[in-house]
């Protein structure tokens, strides 16, 4: 069994296409469209939705395709009625579907790591530093 994919390694700027993937035999009665899956992108794992799942005759010949690594909800992301807006909203503004199917989720559903930075405080301002007077 194979899946198309559509990853969230997408450029914001440009469209990216469908990304195929195998489906483990032991994810196959388990992956539906919609669900949020972990697939190998380059050297890292990145977060995907499943988009479509096909039979794995309709693979080209001589292609070396890599596995779905996880499954990460049970429950779609997207359901059916969603990823058809989606791809009609891509079609209808001229948008990639990356970036419409990706803020249809809600918030929080996605792993993203936000780096915060804190200003230190000192204790006694040094004279002479700072803004000049």
């Amino acid at each position: 069994m194979l899946a198309n994919v559509l990853t969230s390694a997408a450029s914001w700027d440009s469209e990216q296409p469908l990304l195929t993937y195998t489906v483990p035999v032991e994810l196959e009665d388990r992956l539906s469209p919609g669900q949020l899956v972990a697939v190998p992108y380059g050297e890292r794992l990145v977060e995907g939705i499943t988009w479509h799942t096909h039979l794995a005759d309709d693979a080209g010949d001589g292609l070396e395709l890599r596995p779905i690594s996880a499954i990460l909800d049970v429950e779609p992301a997207l359901l059916p009625h969603q990823q058809a807006l989606a791809e009609w909203m891509s079609s209808y503004y001229v948008t990639p579907l990356s970036k419409i199917a990706f803020r249809m989720l809600p918030r929080g559903l996605l792993q993203r790591t936000r780096v915060v930075l804190h200003l230190a405080k000192n204790e006694a301002p040094v004279p002479g530093e700072g803004i000049p007077e």
